[in-house]
């Protein structure tokens, strides 16, 4: 019988159907096709039983960490490895021929990955941080299309209503109550022109407004009523149906987002690890689930800091070759991750004076604004990793010590 160390297995999946692959030293050892059922994925396990009574020690590729399949692996004591779909790219020219693929010759290939690329082992996350990465993962999508649905109907206004895209000259003023509750009572520069200052102080206080609401109100109506370049009546009519549309999108949207982010919160509350998120400077309800999320809570899973920075993209990387020796910034690494990080970083220089000191001395040192804010969170990160380590708060006194300013 070959060593179950000699086993490597990969799993092209799909919506329908599921391909095994199975080899050892001397080649192909188990090829089978499974349906996307119960009963199929219960053949996947059947399968590799057969194979050797270890079989749970059989590395499974796969190029998702996430879906029914996976969690059903897991459930069954396999040990899933997750391959990035790059990594796996980068090796079917070394194990397939050119211009040839199948969903066969993939799990092959993910079988290969596995048995000759060193990987990561699957970390433990626990099913609640599976959620909150889910739900995180949902509320950043929405957002991003609530920003598209805004810079979509801000071109659109654009085009017949320039006076909409004076009258809120931000890019987000367009997702204000009151631009959109006067956008859908006045889609129309005739209609808008229509609209009294008495008329447009009823409407910003019935969206919400409380402040500045007579000067506000006269500014719009000066902006509605300066002269400005018209389309004909029909194509302004068919543009402001267009526009009813696009608001329609914009407020679902909103509501998405306001939605999620209230179901993450909930999540991020009920965690064990929440209270030393929430003691860093900077992460507030929205950037501290989207980090625990990524990071998850197998406090195994990175033995030092330095670990943890290379896996967020906080830590520079070498290219070395004869007497050259470049130091670049990490760019290949999660754009979550590196998003949050940004964000992190920028919103603790108000809230940490400490990051605030690191931020001002690395751009004196000459870094630009984004590799100074690399620097902060490269910093919080290490602080992060002894924190979860020792499962204590951050200390801001503790953490930024008058020295360490000058590193």
């Amino acid at each position: 019988m070959t060593s179950v160390r000699q086993l490597w297995a990969g799993i092209d999946w799909a919506t329908t159907h599921h391909d095994l692959a199975v080899i050892g030293p001397a080649g192909p050892v188990l090829q089978l096709r499974v349906p996307h059922t119960a009963d199929g994925l219960a053949q996947i396990i059947d399968a590799l039983a057969g194979l050797h009574r270890r079989w749970r020690s059989i590395p499974i590729g796969i190029e998702t960490a996430d879906g029914l399949l996976p969690t059903y692996l897991r459930r069954h004591g396999a040990r899933v490895v997750p391959i990035p779909p790059q990594q796996a790219h980068a090796h079917r020219a070394r194990y397939g021929s050119r211009g040839r693929k199948s969903d066969r010759g993939d799990a092959l290939l993910l079988a290969h990955v596995v048995a000759t690329a060193p990987s990561r082992p699957d970390p433990a996350t626990t099913p609640l941080a599976r959620a909150i990465r889910t739900t995180a993962r949902a509320q950043r999508r929405t957002a991003h299309q609530l920003r598209h649905h805004t810079r979509h109907l801000r071109s659109h206004l654009d085009t017949y209503f320039p006076a909409a895209v004076i009258a809120w000259p931000s890019p987000g003023c367009l997702n204000r109550p009151e631009a959109r509750l006067i956008l859908r009572t006045a889609p129309t520069p005739t209609a808008a022109r229509r609209l009294t200052v008495p008329r447009l102080q009823r409407l910003l206080a019935q969206a919400g407004r409380v402040r500045g609401i007579t000067d506000h109100a006269t500014r719009l109506h000066q902006v509605f009523h300066a002269p400005a370049l018209s389309e004909h009546p029909h194509v302004t009519a068919a543009r402001a149906a267009i526009t009813a549309v696009l608001l329609d999108l914009v407020d679902t949207a909103l509501t998405a987002a306001a939605t999620l982010q209230a179901h993450t919160e909930q999540l991020f509350a009920t965690h064990p690890q929440a209270p030393i998120y929430q003691s860093f400077p900077g992460l507030g309800p929205l950037l501290a689930p989207r980090l625990l999320g990524e990071l998850g809570d197998d406090l195994t899973r990175f033995t030092c800091a330095r670990g943890l920075r290379a896996y967020a993209g906080a830590a520079p990387i070498t290219w070395a070759s004869g007497s050259s020796t470049v130091i670049r910034h990490r760019r290949h690494t999660s754009a979550i991750l590196a998003e949050t990080g940004h964000l992190w970083a920028y919103a603790s220089l108000r809230a940490s004076p400490g990051a605030r000191a690191h931020y001002d001395h690395r751009r004196a040192a000459g870094d630009r604004h984004a590799a100074a804010l690399r620097r902060v969170y490269s910093r919080f990160l290490g602080q992060l990793h002894h924190c979860l380590a020792h499962q204590i708060a951050n200390d801001e006194h503790a953490a930024w010590k008058p020295a360490d300013d000058t590193a």
